[in-house]
């Protein structure tokens, strides 16, 4: 299924009958064969040239298998694309009363295996002019399947609030790429942050958004308990992190680390505190 994935869409009712070959336990029982061929027929008509083999000989298994197409509709819905994990509240700019306003956003997750999703960071990377890390991340979310000791997870801010099956690049207001620590299972690692180059132009106001990054931040928050970061030499990026509760721990040239935890936040004062000084 995962190879065919770039050639089917989530609505297309021959990818279904692979899930249902596939997935659903092989159990043979009489089904509509009138009705499925009918339908499959009239799929197939739609189908582009290098698909029909694949199409006909999914047609021909099911026929043996006697699949329901009841069961087989059902089985359609499914859909694959970008996962909503929480609502999030951003200020953005209006021209009319001159003020940032509340405005709705959308903390997402992308699906390494959707290659709308993955396209959608491609196109970013091509857009997102002096945006220092997004072809990295783009580069590293097709890798997300392929890597056996690293689990990377990418999400996104997003201002589009439905139909995340076919994200909007034009709609994304930031992405951050994390990472799992070898050394630390509880502990996940911000590989890249990156939010939209127009969002953080303060000379222009008719794309202007407030605390987009900080929004992303916030909503990692609520899935990790502990992360760690590496920060740019740039101060104000520092404080950027400081101020969104990350403690310089003096672990390696600027790293930062927060946690959930009162004691452990302490924990990490108290050694960044003896690794500064020395003792």
């Amino acid at each position: 299924v995962r190879k065919f994935r770039g050639l089917f869409t989530p609505d297309n009712p021959i990818l279904s009958l692979n899930l249902f070959i596939i997935k659903k336990p092989l159990h043979v029982f009489i089904g509509p064969l009138k009705d499925l061929t009918k339908a499959s027929f009239k799929f197939l008509n739609f189908l582009p040239i290098i698909q029909v083999k694949y199409a006909l000989f999914t047609f021909i298994i099911c026929i043996i298998l006697g699949c329901n197409l009841v069961d087989i509709m059902e089985i359609n819905r499914i859909s694959f694309g970008a996962k909503p994990i929480n609502d999030v509240t951003i200020k953005k700019w209006d021209r009319q009363t001159k003020k940032f306003t509340d405005c709705p956003a959308k903390f997402v997750k992308i699906d390494s295996e959707n290659p709308i999703d993955l396209s959608v960071l491609n196109t970013l990377a091509q857009k997102w002019k002096g945006a220092k890390y997004i072809q990295r991340i783009a580069t590293a979310s097709h890798w997300m399947n392929m890597r056996k000791y690293v689990e990377i997870d990418v999400y996104a801010l997003t201002s589009q609030q439905k139909d995340f099956e076919r994200l909007r690049q034009n709609k994304i207001l930031g992405v951050v790429e994390m990472r799992n620590d070898p050394n630390d299972s509880k502990n996940r690692k911000v590989w890249y942050l990156q939010v939209k180059p127009s969002v953080m132009n303060v000379n222009n106001q008719n794309n202007k958004y407030e605390k987009a990054g900080t929004s992303i931040l916030d909503s990692l928050k609520k899935i990790y308990t502990r992360m760690s970061l590496y920060a740019d030499d740039d101060k104000n990026i520092q404080k950027f992190y400081k101020k969104n509760g990350f403690i310089e721990d003096y672990q390696g040239r600027n790293h930062y680390s927060w946690s959930s935890n009162i004691f452990e936040r302490l924990r990490i004062r108290i050694n960044a505190y003896i690794r500064k000084n020395g003792f």
